[in-house]
């Protein structure tokens, strides 16, 4: 067989259900929300854990590179998180239902609605509380964990709502890299913000809410990864169908990069998240 033969697409299912594509050494992992683990400690909180959390471990599926947790969290009304403490952790929230009541340490509070992005750098300590203050709705929000490059930085906090325009249709940049490292990209006027969050590690999150039958583009670089999730709607990337809650994995390898053709559904559009992040060997 040729090289050319040999670098061509491959479509297969592993032993865990999950669809694979292959692109010679870049590749794309589809993750159905039913493979999820789903959590119900309690009748106010129900999660759909990505990776390993808590009582839940999973050896496959521990972690993807540096994002350590990434959790789909539904609060029912007058419930929530009581104070709690982190350390050494980069931890970004982004609110998809409802309103999120935040207190911390730090002293940072505020009621954060649909579209918030919010940061907590857990560094060498502190505290902090996520309630649903609703009577009637619930709150959902993504609950993400990035390792930081390093350990012992000072606590920090910050919260940046990104309104319904900034997001529609095109692919907003909530956080940054301490690098100030920009993903390429292009989505009808995708864009950044000298406001974005700032991670205390090598990684960007993009956030886009892309009416029915969009089409956008990204481009992830050599030596790259990301993780996407499909809030609401659905979605194709690269020709995989992603549902509501359903995830991607995609690598880029180190020779060359790897385009991303994310299509909204037609019938229902598409709220997505993706984590870009350095590939890890």
């Amino acid at each position: 067989m040729s090289k050319r033969h040999g670098r061509q697409n491959r479509l297969f299912l592993d032993i865990s259900g999950e669809t694979r594509k292959e692109f010679g050494a870049r590749s794309l992992r589809h993750i159905p929300s039913d493979r999820l683990h789903v959590s119900t400690p309690t009748w106010w909180l129900q999660s759909h854990v990505h990776f390993s959390y808590a009582g839940h471990q999973d050896p496959v599926r521990d972690e993807f590179g540096v994002l350590r947790v990434l959790n789909d969290d539904i609060i029912q009304p007058l419930a929530g998180f009581n104070t709690h403490p982190h350390r050494d952790m980069e931890l970004v929230m982004y609110i998809v239902e409802g309103e999120m009541l935040h207190r911390d340490s730090l002293g940072g509070t505020g009621l954060l609605p649909r579209g918030t992005v919010q940061y907590l750098g857990s560094g060498t300590g502190m505290t902090h509380s996520e309630m649903n203050q609703s009577n009637t709705a619930p709150l959902r929000f993504l609950q993400v964990w990035i390792k930081p490059d390093a350990r012992g930085y000072p606590p920090a906090y910050a919260s940046r709502q990104c309104t319904r325009e900034e997001r529609h249709n095109k692919l907003k940049q909530l956080a940054c890299g301490h690098q100030g490292l920009m993903a390429s990209f292009s989505a009808g006027g995708g864009s950044g913000s000298l406001d974005m969050i700032s991670l205390r590690q090598d990684a960007n999150i993009f956030v886009s809410e892309a009416d029915p039958g969009v089409r956008q583009t990204f481009a992830l670089e050599r030596g790259r990864q990301a993780y996407l999730v499909c809030m609401e709607g659905a979605l194709t990337v690269n020709g995989v169908v992603l549902e509501q809650r359903d995830a991607l994995e995609a690598v880029a390898g180190n020779d060359q990069p790897l385009p991303l053709r994310f299509g909204a559904s037609t019938e229902t559009g598409a709220h997505f998240l993706v984590i870009e992040m350095s590939g890890v060997d």
